[in-house]
């Protein structure tokens, strides 16, 4: 099990809307499973997002407004509880240096926050609590959803649709590199959900849609994610706009949490970490 630091109170009440600020519905879709918002036991309670009133918060040098700003690390942006600690007021960030803009105010840039291949170049800095704030308590979008087929299950997030398609895998179809007796690299990748060996299935599609249009999604920004867990997806909306998918999967034992930020009908960030329950 990964060794966590502690829990910050940074938790915000949140009070039963007609609609999220992002403008979905969060009271009168069709419910057909609840969300783990409340769950102790769920990845949600240690990760947290980025909320900023300017859509960006700086990241300074010291715990004070007079420290120098390092960078812009835009809303939506993913981090985990053991990235961080509290000094007053301020947390003291140690970040991939990716997730830092040097110019503020820009469309973000779509990042790739995954544990085994993020940057190894760190960066350290701080910014106020009142910027972080944990995914579980975020806005829960309740859902519907209904199995296509087998494979396929199709999720309704009020205007937002998800559609996940899996399949068995199948090696063949793969570049496989044995890394040592029991791990492997799939297409270059680390293989996501599995404590050792290869895959039973994989996510043959991954489609969303934002009202009437698609959302653009890169193959490898789904590819890696084996044994996902079709029937447990989430949505969140954060005060700004923010969307936030989020899903697990595991073989059983190699657990992993995954959480796709949609700001602006664009994928923006896929957050990927080991599950701390793993």
């Amino acid at each position: 099990m990964r060794h966590f630091l502690f829990s910050l109170a940074l938790w915000l009440p949140f009070a039963a809307l007609a609609q999220s600020p992002s403008g979905l519905t969060t009271q009168n879709a069709v419910v057909e499973f609840d969300s783990r918002k409340s769950d102790p036991n769920s990845d949600l309670e240690f990760m947290y997002a980025i909320n900023d009133p300017e859509g960006h918060s700086f990241l300074r040098s010291s715990s004070s407004t007079q420290g120098t700003i390092l960078g812009c690390i835009s809303n939506g942006r993913i981090v985990y509880e053991d990235d961080f600690h509290a000094e007053g007021n301020w947390i003291k960030l140690t970040i991939s240096e990716e997730m830092v803009d040097s110019v503020c105010g820009e469309n973000p840039r779509t990042i790739r926050n995954l544990e085994y291949e993020i940057s190894r170049k760190k960066i350290s800095g701080y910014i106020h609590k009142s910027r972080l704030k944990r995914m579980s308590s975020l806005h829960p979008i309740l859902a519907s959803k209904k199995a296509i087929s087998k494979q396929i299950t199709f999720y309704k997030f009020d205007s937002v649709s998800l559609e996940v398609g899996t399949q068995k895998f199948h090696r063949q179809n793969h570049k496989v590199i044995k890394q040592d007796q029991i791990n492997y690299l799939v297409d270059g990748h680390h293989v996501w959900g599995m404590d050792g060996g290869l895959p039973t299935f994989e996510t043959r599609t991954f489609q969303i849609q934002v009202g009437t249009q698609p959302v653009e999604i890169r193959h490898e920004d789904f590819a890696p994610f084996y044994q996902i867990k079709s029937d447990r997806w989430e949505m969140f909306a954060d005060d700004f706009g923010g969307l936030y998918l989020f899903a697990d999967g595991s073989d059983g034992a190699g657990g992993y949490t995954v959480v796709y930020t949609i700001m602006n009908g664009t994928i923006t960030s896929v957050s990927a970490r080991i599950s701390y329950f793993a």
